[in-house]
């Protein structure tokens, strides 16, 4: 991957879907997150360095933001698909949202 994370990243206990607004389809699963990215877990294979409007539902609301597809890998033991996306716009009102979760289970909000 050549590139570090350099924010901490949180890891939910109950996954929320995520929706890819162009097609109004669930692309998969929020897995984990920080400010900077997610990660998604899904049944197919997301196109790599590919920029997404993706909603997410939270407390039946849905949150707005836009991330680039960084890396895709295959889990082959579990027959999904884990996919990396940088965030390259985050309304604060999302953030807060996801946050707020008591689904979110971190030790200080955060995942190494």
């Amino acid at each position: 991957m050549g590139k570090e994370r350099k924010i901490k990243r949180c890891r939910l206990v109950n996954y929320l879907n995520v929706i890819d607004e162009s097609t109004d389809a669930i692309i998969g699963i929020l897995v984990d997150f920080s400010t900077e990215g997610l990660m998604l877990e899904s049944e197919s294979a997301i196109p790599v360095e590919k920029i997404f409007n993706l909603a997410v539902e939270v407390a039946s609301q849905m949150f707005s933001l836009k991330a680039q597809s960084l890396w895709c890998r295959k889990d082959e033991k579990h027959k999904v698909f884990h996919t990396g996306f940088t965030i390259e716009k985050l309304p604060f009102e999302t953030m807060n949202a996801i946050w707020s979760l008591e689904e979110v289970a971190c030790s200080d909000k955060s995942l190494d």
